[in-house]
C-alpha cells in the first residue's frame, strides 16, 4: 500500500470549497492508500475538541496558523510564505514519504512543492483550484505589470512541469493545461455524499448563499437584488429573504453595504458545520451564486456550492462570467446568467417561488454530480507517479 501525503490549508472541520474536496480525497484514497494530511488549524475553530487534540487522527498534523485578513499584500504574503515553510520543515523530518497532493490555495505550496522537488526529488501531485497568478490579479490585490505577478507567474509555470500529475477544476482551463497535457486531468468537483440530506416538510421563499466571501464573489449583485425584491410590489418578492452563510474578506464590506442600502431582507450568519448549512438549506428555495463577470480565469468554473444546492433539492440562480457545463444547465431548476438582466432574474426567481421544488439528486440518474465519480481519474495520476 503507497503512501500518500495530502496538503492543504483548508481541511474540514473548515467549511468551503478548498476545504470539501481536500477533506474529500482524504476520505476517498483512505481504502486504498495510506493517507496522511498535512494543514493549519482550523480557521473557524468548528470542532475545537478535534482540534485541541490535533486533528481528526493522528494521521493529521496540524500546524498552528491564523490566517490573516490583513488587506496588506506583502503583509499577506509573507503569512503564507510563513505558513508554506512551516510545512516543508514538516515534510523535511521525513515524517511523510512518497507522493504529495498539494492544493494551489496558497500558490506558495506549489513553489514549496518545487523546492522539495528540486532539493529532495520529491514527487507532488497539484490539485490546481485557483489559477495563480491570474486570480490574485483579477481580485485587485496586485496588478499584472507588479513584479510579483510575473514572479509569481514563472514560479507557477515550473511547479506545473515538474509535478508529476496535474489534477484541475475547470474544464476551461484545458487550454492552459495543454504543455503538461500528459500528466494534467479535468476533476470536477461534485457532491459529497458523506452528510446525508433529509427532506424538508416545508420550504421558504428564502434566497441562501453559503461559502466563502472571498474576492472573486460578487456580493453587490446580490445586495443590489435584495433591495429590489425588497422594493418589490409583489407579495411573494417583497416578503423574501436573503440568508448568507459563511465568512471571508469580504463579511465587512457585505455588513456596511446592507446597513447603508437600509436592507431588512439580508442576514450574515456563520460559518456553521456542514451539518447545519445543509438543514438550512433545506428548508430553502433558492440557492445563489455570484461570480465577478470580468474574472477570466473563472469562465467555466462550476461553483462548488452549486453541488451543495443541489443535493439539497434547491432551485439555482447563478451570475457567472460564462456558461457552464450544458448537463448542469440543462436542469430545469438551474438558470445561469452571463450577464447582468435583471428583469430576467427577478422573473426567474419569481418563478421559483411560485413552483414547488421537487428535484433530488440520485447516483442513479445524475452519476456526474457526485465527487466519487470525477474522483477515480486521480488514481490514474498516481499510477503515472510510480513510473
Amino acid at each position: 500500500m503507497s503512501k500518500i501525503t495530502i496538503i492543504s490549508e483548508y481541511f474540514p472541520p473548515d467549511n468551503g470549497a478548498a476545504a470539501e474536496r481536500v477533506g474529500a480525497y482524504y476520505q476517498y484514497f483512505q481504502d486504498s492508500h495510506d493517507v496522511f494530511v498535512i494543514t493549519a488549524t482550523s480557521h473557524h475553530l468548528l470542532d475545537e475538541d478535534r482540534v485541541g487534540k490535533g486533528g481528526l487522527d493522528s494521521r493529521i498534523i496540524r500546524i498552528k496558523y491564523k490566517k490573516k485578513k490583513d488587506s496588506r499584500i506583502f503583509a499577506r504574503l509573507f503569512h503564507e510564505i510563513q505558513f508554506s515553510c512551516r510545512v516543508a520543515l514538516q515534510v523535511i523530518k521525513g515524517r511523510v514519504n512518497n507522493i504529495l497532493i498539494v492544493s494551489t490555495p496558497s500558490p506558495f505550496l506549489a513553489l514549496m512543492a518545487l523546492l522539495l522537488n528540486k532539493i529532495r526529488n520529491q514527487q507532488y501531485i497539484l490539485d490546481v483550484r485557483d489559477l495563480y497568478p491570474n486570480a490574485i490579479a483579477e481580485s485587485g490585490v496586485i496588478k499584472q505589470e507588479h513584479f510579483l505577478y510575473r514572479l509569481l507567474d514563472y514560479g507557477m509555470k515550473a511547479a506545473y512541469s515538474n509535478a508529476v500529475g496535474i489534477a484541475y477544476v475547470n474544464y476551461n482551463w484545458n487550454n492552459i493545461f495543454l504543455p503538461w497535457t500528459e500528466k494534467s486531468i479535468y476533476v470536477p468537483n461534485g457532491i459529497d455524499k458523506t452528510i446525508s440530506s433529509k427532506a424538508e416538510t416545508k420550504r421558504q421563499n428564502l434566497i441562501v448563499y453559503s461559502g466563502n466571501f472571498g474576492r472573486l464573489y460578487d456580493f453587490d449583485f446580490i445586495l443590489q437584488l435584495a433591495a429590489q425584491l425588497q422594493d418589490s410590489t409583489n407579495q411573494f418578492l417583497n416578503q423574501a429573504k436573503f440568508l448568507l452563510i459563511g465568512d471571508g474578506v469580504q463579511r465587512n464590506h457585505i455588513i456596511s453595504e446592507i446597513s447603508r442600502l437600509g436592507l431588512v431582507n439580508v442576514e450574515v450568519v456563520g460559518p456553521f458545520k456542514k451539518e447545519k448549512v445543509n438543514k438550512i438549506l433545506l428548508g430553502a428555495k433558492i440557492g445563489i451564486v455570484s461570480l465577478k463577470l470580468d474574472a477570466d480565469s473563472l469562465k467555466g468554473a462550476i461553483p462548488n456550492k452549486i453541488y451543495d444546492y443541489l443535493d439539497t433539492g434547491l432551485s439555482i440562480v447563478a451570475l457567472l462570467p460564462a456558461r457552464i457545463d450544458p448537463v448542469i444547465t440543462a436542469m430545469e431548476q438551474v438558470e445561469v446568467f452571463t450577464h447582468l438582466d435583471w428583469d430576467r432574474i427577478i422573473e426567474n426567481i419569481l418563478s421559483h417561488f411560485k413552483a414547488e421544488t421537487k428535484f433530488y439528486a440520485s447516483r442513479k440518474n445524475y452519476p456526474f454530480l457526485f465527487r466519487d465519480y470525477h474522483f477515480k481519474k486521480m488514481t490514474l495520476l498516481l499510477e503515472r507517479s510510480k513510473k
